[in-house]
C-alpha cells in the first residue's frame, strides 16, 4: 500500500504555503499535480493507494476519477465532526502543520455552511 498525503506533498512542494490555499491555481496547482503524480505512480506500480486529502472541494474527487477511471474510490466523510473539535485537534498539531482557527472557520463557511461540499454520488461517477 502507498499512502500519499496532500499535506506532506504541500509542505515539500510549497514550504511557505498559507493555511488557506487553492489547489487548482497558482502555486497550489504545483502541489496538486505532484500529489496526483504520486497517486498515479502508486497505481501504475500495482499498489493500493490511499490518497489522503482532507478536502471538501468536489473537484478533488473528479480529478482522481479522471486520472484513475478504473480505480475503486472509497471515501470517508468527516463533515460530521463538530467545528470546535476541528479547532481543538488543529491546536495540538505541530506549529508548521496547523491550519489555524481562522482557516478552519473559512473552510467551514465556504463548504460546510453552504452545503457545497462533495456529493457522495460523485464517488461512483465516471
Amino acid at each position: 500500500m502507498v499512502h500519499v498525503e496532500l499535506d506532506v506533498v504541500r509542505r515539500r512542494v510549497w514550504p511557505g504555503c498559507p493555511p488557506s490555499w487553492d489547489p487548482y491555481s497558482g502555486e497550489g496547482l504545483a502541489v496538486q499535480v505532484a500529489f496526483e503524480a504520486a497517486v498515479v505512480a502508486g497505481l501504475a506500480a500495482g499498489r493500493d493507494v490511499v490518497a489522503d486529502r482532507t478536502s471538501l472541494n468536489p473537484e478533488g474527487i473528479r480529478r482522481l476519477k479522471r486520472l484513475a477511471p478504473h480505480a475503486q474510490i472509497v471515501m470517508h466523510s468527516l463533515v460530521h465532526v463538530p467545528l470546535t473539535v476541528c479547532i481543538e485537534r488543529d491546536a495540538v498539531r505541530p506549529i508548521g502543520e496547523r491550519v489555524g482557527k481562522e482557516g478552519i472557520w473559512a473552510l467551514h463557511d465556504r463548504w460546510i455552511a453552504t452545503g457545497d461540499y462533495l456529493d457522495w454520488s460523485e464517488c461512483d461517477a465516471a
